[in-house]
């Protein structure tokens, strides 16, 4: 449902924004856009009303902290970087928020 009333907003909003939108689509760039619709979009959410039908939501939602780091990290090896220490310092100090939302 979020996706299904976001996509047109954000559509009419990049219209009167004046974006200039893809003009050459390639097999990349409808490769890329379906990665993102099925797996990004879909599997993500669709995991995400599993988990806070199983867990606590308040719990579960600890774990979005994740979402840029796992975006940086994945980045970071696709194009063969290695972590930073300032990503590993990210890292651990976001294991140890979603740690004290989850202790008992």
């Amino acid at each position: 449902m979020q996706l299904a009333l976001s996509a047109p907003l954000l559509l009419a909003a990049s219209a009167l924004l004046g974006e200039a939108g893809v003009h050459a689509a390639t097999p990349r760039v409808w490769g890329s856009l379906a990665w993102q619709v099925l797996v990004v979009a879909s599997l993500s959410y669709l995991g995400w009303f599993v988990m806070v039908q199983r867990h606590s939501p308040a719990k579960v939602s600890a774990f979005t902290f994740l979402t840029p780091l796992m975006g940086v990290a994945f980045a970071a090896a696709l194009l063969g970087e290695r972590p930073t220490a300032s990503l590993i310092a990210a890292a651990g100090l976001i294991a140890g928020g979603i740690w004290l939302v989850n202790r008992r």
